[in-house]
């Protein structure tokens, strides 16, 4: 029953493709590939300041510019099979477990390519890398999470000039993301309202409660157990993109020939990128 095991095995491929635990969609927005062609992400400034027009005096034209990030999809997949013998012996645990865990590999495989684009620290558009002391994103000297560092980070995102340097873009970080290691000591901090040293106790800890969401995950700790960052809003800083929006993994299948059983083909065609530094800021914690 060809049909009815195809069935079975994706629905068992979804269910491990959405309790794969990823983190990434809390704070990355999600885009469109038409195809695997290099796509450009274009990004237009902001209009010159008025002027004032004196009595009679004639308006000028306003410049305006332009930023483009580039990126691309790729096909990640994988091969498995159901052998006769374990369809024969009607053997759930292969018919079920089998697709469910190349779910689990597809919902892996998105998580890594979301969480590449912060680890690998690529160039941009302007051929700087993602967190740069140009692009006034990357801490100057590295220090554990706590107030003033949250601060500081804070207020160099709010200070982000758009692309003609006219004016503040005022950016609210609204995500807080770090490895797993950090998990204890910044929930600590974050669920504290009162916060402080031996010679100042009983600070204000302004950052208490839901100022931030916060996203652990451990792909960041294999990198990096210290480095910590703040997100701003959703469609400002990485983007994943599918191919024709699609977000869940293909399943296609065929009688087996080179086994005895079905054969399964799994595969994901997706791709992340930054695309824009000014939402994003980096701590490397020091270390």
């Amino acid at each position: 029953f060809p049909k009815i095991l195809a069935a079975s095995a994706n629905k068992s491929l979804l269910m491990g493709y959405e309790n794969s635990g990823e983190t990434w969609s809390t704070w990355c927005a999600t885009g469109i590939a038409n195809d695997f062609k290099v796509h450009s992400v274009v990004r237009p400034s902001e209009m010159s300041d008025l002027e004032e027009v004196a009595e009679m005096a004639e308006y000028t034209h306003g410049t305006r510019s332009e930023a483009q990030e580039q990126f691309q999809i790729a096909t990640y997949g994988k091969l498995f099979a159901i052998s006769r013998q374990a369809i024969i012996n009607d053997d759930l645990g292969a018919l079920t477990t089998i697709p469910q865990a190349h779910g689990e590999a597809a919902g892996r495989k998105v998580g890594d390519v979301a969480y590449g684009v912060l680890i690998a620290n690529e160039n941009m558009g302007d051929s700087t890398a993602l967190f740069h002391a140009d692009h006034d994103n990357l801490a100057g000297s590295g220090a554990a999470v706590g107030v003033a560092t949250l601060a500081a980070g804070i207020a160099a995102m709010r200070k982000q000039k758009d692309i003609l340097g006219l004016r503040s873009l005022n950016i609210r970080p609204q995500f807080f993301i770090a490895p797993v290691a950090l998990e204890g000591t910044c929930e600590q901090l974050f669920m504290s309202n009162l916060e402080g040293t031996q010679a100042k106790p009983g600070q204000a800890n302004p950052y208490a409660g839901n100022y931030f969401i916060r996203v652990y995950d451990p792909r960041l700790d294999d990198d990096d157990a210290n480095a910590w960052y703040l997100a701003g809003p959703k469609g400002k800083t990485v983007t994943v993109f599918f191919l024709n929006g699609n977000q869940v993994p293909y399943l296609e299948s065929r009688e087996g020939f080179n086994v005895d059983g079905i054969e399964y083909k799994v595969r994901i065609d997706c791709g992340a990128k930054a695309v824009d530094w000014r939402a994003l800021y980096m701590n490397d914690g020091g270390a």
